[in-house]
């Protein structure tokens, strides 16, 4: 199946935006609602029709969306996102290291069917969406030698509210990564997509697609 430069833009933003927000609560304790919701909420969309719909209205990926033009174009700016390209980077690493194992995506899609259907049945509330995602990312990752390294202050970071989130966030992030690479998305491609992906990015953010 052929997938656009679109897909991939929006899936690799959204990777993105994982990595900026994480870097947000782990430096200040708090990070911006809505682009929070945007991935939080991705989570329970299995089925849609578009690696759009999973988001939403593409504004709420505009953190992501920003740090990752700033990379690819080599902006003034790309310094600032530096964190975000890190946490990206790592989680891509790490999403290929699931779903290279021989049990945890079967492990994965159950527990996220579990949360789909918890939510369907009781209308998680946000904090409890954010503790169920976090204890999803644990089991995942809990017997896996790769660790990512969260940097921040530790008063944040101790703080179990934060933790849960900063989990939930990169559990989201996980999902992108698959998404990208679901879209065709390859790292050896990148370089030799960079203006593409620029420009796209550039388009999505003045919303003209």
């Amino acid at each position: 199946m052929s997938h656009s430069i679109v897909e991939r833009t929006v899936a690799l933003s959204a990777l993105c935006q994982s990595g900026v927000l994480v870097h947000q609560v782990a430096r200040s304790g708090q990070a911006p609602a809505d682009p929070v919701d945007a991935l939080l909420f991705s989570l329970l969309k299995i089925e849609a029709p578009s690696v759009a719909a999973i988001y939403g209205d593409i504004s709420r990926l505009r953190p992501g969306l920003d740090a990752l033009h700033a990379i690819v174009s080599r902006a003034a700016s790309a310094r600032d996102a530096m964190p975000a390209a890190y946490y990206a980077f790592s989680v891509r690493q790490l999403e290929r290291r699931v779903f290279a194992d021989k049990h945890a995506p079967s492990g994965l899609r159950r527990d996220i069917g579990d949360l789909v259907r918890a939510h369907e049945q009781q209308d998680l509330s946000r904090e409890a969406l954010i503790e169920r995602a976090a204890r999803i990312y644990q089991r995942l990752t809990g017997h896996m030698r790769m660790r990512i390294v969260v940097r921040g202050r530790a008063e944040y970071l101790q703080r179990p509210e934060n933790a849960d989130l900063v989990r939930a966030l990169l559990l989201a992030g996980l999902r992108a990564s698959h998404l990208w690479r679901q879209c065709g998305g390859r790292v050896w491609t990148l370089p030799l997509q960079r203006r593409r992906l620029v420009q796209t990015a550039n388009d999505l953010r003045a919303g003209r697609i």
